[in-house]
């Protein structure tokens, strides 16, 4: 049988990193066992390429066997609060897709772990039943189906159409995507398997607009890079982030807010988000289009995403969800290129860490912007009096003012949106303890025209 070279590829990484870490002792050597075994190490790899997980670990959460109800494997992803759901097929011919029989089995069995239904799962699911069942009924938990095979096509229709209908099925009561979906086809799984095995050489042009340099005592460069590019650049997947201290994050109230307005308003997006910041081993300017600095292209080799993961996750994400999203924008985000040629050994380390750290954001600090706070502070400095209602302020002594108190014990708790909309969540009062003097005739909470 003639079988294309990258699907031989394929094979022969699943059969040396994950095959020797699965349960095989349910396949007493009957014939096909071999693809078996690739299958169940194809599922593996899935869930180690989506979460950053080793192969260990990765083999671990596969289920597959008789009585696995369509389902091979399973693994919640703690960190990202995921469930992940897979099935793999093995195509040895690397040309048939997944069609409409095994997607439906694979979605009555989903169906069952939805229900808590697991009577009739195999011994390797069944034990994992609380685990499962648990993370399902957290409200926090996304739900992530993946389907993969070794075959070039893409999904049929009919398959396609299943999946969608399921989706919107379980979606459709609410406002948040709870059940998502991942397809791997050969492609997928082969780019993914060419960055993780070529990490130090990820290698790649990148375009910047209005464009700067420094030169000292490190060579950078800053600019616009357009969303567009950024979003081809996810065939690198999780390894364009390699020395970062975290992968995307997936869905989280910061994520979302940054989908929202690279879907509603991305006018906005260059203006209320923080950047990126890139490492290269080398770098260097190409000499297309001289020294002007309206646009510029770079050569990037050994490259790193340190700062700013989660807009290049979100951008990716929401790239997959409607391609369409950024045809023909011009919308950009900063960039940082900082090349690590004559750095100290250690200064990809330090810059990570630097980049990453920040002093922590009380929620009491959003009082700074509520209108009601600097209303009152206006009318106490007409009173030559001092409000410190701001994180870092000097308190007021004696008759001089007040500062702010939060009336919840539990007030670091509060969601965001609870102290923006400042119900009963801060008190300003002249008897405090500090700066009160005696008069504790004015007090007003966050929100509050009282």
């Amino acid at each position: 049988m003639d079988v294309p070279l990258v699907l031989m590829r394929v094979a022969n990484h699943l059969e040396h990193t994950f095959v020797p870490h699965l349960d095989c002792s349910d396949l007493p050597g009957r014939d096909g066992d071999e693809a078996t075994k690739r299958s169940r190490a194809l599922a593996a790899f899935c869930v180690s390429s989506l979460t950053g997980v080793d192969e260990i670990e990765a083999a671990k959460c596969v289920v597959d066997g008789y009585g696995d109800q369509g389902i091979d494997a399973v693994f919640f992803h703690n960190e990202a609060n995921r469930l992940y759901i897979v099935q793999s097929k093995w195509r040895q011919n690397g040309r048939s897709s997944v069609g409409t029989d095994d997607c439906s089995k694979f979605l009555r069995g989903v169906r069952l772990l939805v229900a808590a239904d697991f009577a009739s799962f195999n011994s390797k699911l069944q034990p994992r039943s609380a685990e499962i069942t648990d993370a399902l009924s957290r409200s926090d938990v996304e739900v992530i189906l993946v389907l993969a095979c070794s075959s070039q096509p893409d999904l049929p229709a009919d398959t396609k159409s299943d999946i969608d209908a399921f989706l919107a099925f379980q979606n459709g009561a609410i406002d948040v995507d709870i059940f998502k979906f991942e397809w791997f086809n050969l492609s997928r799984v082969y780019a993914s398997i060419s960055s993780q095995s070529h990490i130090r050489h990820i290698r790649f042009q990148i375009g910047l607009s209005q464009w700067g340099t420094i030169s000292r005592p490190y060579r950078a460069y800053y600019g616009q890079m357009k969303l567009s590019d950024l979003a081809n650049l996810s065939k690198y997947d999780k390894f364009l982030f390699h020395k970062n201290i975290r992968y995307f994050k997936g869905t989280t109230d910061v994520n979302e807010a940054m989908e929202r307005t690279l879907v509603t308003d991305q006018q906005h997006f260059w203006y209320l988000n923080n950047g990126i910041t890139i490492l290269c081993r080398r770098l260097v300017k190409t000499a297309l289009n001289g020294s002007s600095t309206t646009w510029g292209t770079f050569e990037c080799e050994d490259v790193s995403v340190v700062n700013g993961a989660q807009t290049v996750g979100v951008i990716w994400n929401a790239h997959r969800k409607n391609a369409a999203i950024f045809n023909g924008s011009d919308v950009t985000v900063h960039v940082r290129l900082i090349s690590l040629e004559n750095c100290p050994s250690d200064f990809d380390l330090t810059l990570t860490t630097a980049t990453n750290t920040q002093n922590r954001i009380e929620f009491r600090d959003f009082a700074a912007l509520d209108h009601t706070q600097q209303r009152i502070a206006r009318e106490m400095q007409l009173d030559n009096r001092h409000y410190a209602f701001k994180s870092g302020d000097t308190f007021p002594s004696g008759m001089e003012g007040c500062d702010l108190v939060p009336l919840h014990s539990g007030f670091d708790r509060l969601a965001p949106e609870a102290v923006r909309s400042g119900k009963g969540c801060f008190q300003a009062e002249r008897c405090s303890g500090r700066g009160c003097g005696k008069d504790n005739s004015r007090r007003s909470s966050l929100g509050s025209d009282q």
